[in-house]
């Protein structure tokens, strides 16, 4: 499969808003556009602490069809449903959390709801009090016998400061991460540079940022853009569809501005390599493409 210009994404994110609820005839059509597309993987996020209405619609309509759902909730919702009732589309829940602390709190919930049926993993959310803490995660983690770990792609907005490692962060992270063996847990690391601290001896063989191309994001408002950190948006669920997105002019004028690389890494000898970082960032940040991701240090 050629992944450079896809007709339809493969991946879609979806963050549902509690505050604001969604006509069920406009969720059937956007699940409805999901199978016509072939979306491979459907990615919820439910930050509610009870399972949103919207949420159990979504999943009452994919749960048998072809596509691979993965849940985020609050640990609340955990041992409130039953979940298999959205078998077999639903492949994976993960717990929503920010700290050490919650993580503690929700270890034995998550224990005692291991299932063959789907995984059971943590959702750690990254944020400039928590940077710290991602050693003692992947611990506790590994002690819990938890072994699938995410550290989600940042959310842009007003309850949302927009984090990375500068050169102090990441070498305090490189060198407590040394001493952990992480070979058994499955860690899911979207922030490049970030991705490069628990793989260091490696490169990150991908063909620069996949916003618009492989995935999209879906907001609470229905506002569809490149990828959750991405705020360009590219159309609006309550007047179009998906499938008029993917074929829309600007996404395809999205996915050029993205395929060029930043101006300021034309002379870099790690550009075939870092591909520019995250051009989400980049753009929250500096409101251009042109700029280098401000979480880089090789200049």
């Amino acid at each position: 499969m050629n992944l450079d210009e896809l007709g339809a994404p493969l991946i879609v994110y979806w963050d549902l808003n509690p505050q604001l609820p969604i006509d069920p005839q406009i969720i059937q059509r956007i699940c409805d556009n999901l199978l016509t597309n072939r979306i491979f993987m459907l990615n919820l996020w439910d930050p509610s602490s009870y399972l949103n209405a919207g949420t159990s619609i979504i999943l009452e309509c994919l749960k048998n069809e072809n596509i691979n759902i993965s849940l985020t909730v609050h640990h609340s919702v955990l041992n409130a449903l039953d979940f298999t009732n959205f078998l077999p589309a639903l492949k994976k829940i993960l717990i929503q959390c920010d700290s050490i602390e919650q993580l503690s709190s929700i270890t034995e919930k998550l224990q005692a709801r291991k299932t063959n049926k789907f995984l059971t993993g943590i959702s750690f959310v990254l944020s400039e009090q928590n940077f710290e803490s991602i050693p003692d995660v992947l611990n506790l983690c590994i002690k819990s016998g938890i072994n699938d770990i995410h550290f989600p792609i940042q959310r842009p907005g007003k309850n949302w400061k927009i984090f990375w490692l500068d050169p102090e962060r990441k070498n305090l992270i490189s060198e407590r991460l040394r001493s952990i063996s992480a070979d058994q847990l499955n860690l899911t690391v979207h922030d490049p540079f970030l991705w490069k601290l628990f793989n260091p001896a490696s490169d990150r063989n991908e063909r620069g940022c996949q916003g618009g191309n492989t995935m999209v994001y879906i907001s609470g408002n229905l506002d569809v853009t490149p990828c959750p950190l991405l705020p360009i948006v590219l159309g609006n669920l309550e007047s179009t569809t998906l499938t008029a997105i993917f074929l829309s002019f600007e996404r395809q004028q999205t996915r050029r501005q993205l395929s060029i690389p930043p101006h300021e890494c034309e002379k870099c000898d790690e550009l075939n390599i870092c591909r520019g970082g995250c051009r989400g960032r980049t753009y929250v940040i500096h409101k251009t493409f042109d700029k280098r991701d401000p979480a880089c240090t090789d200049h």
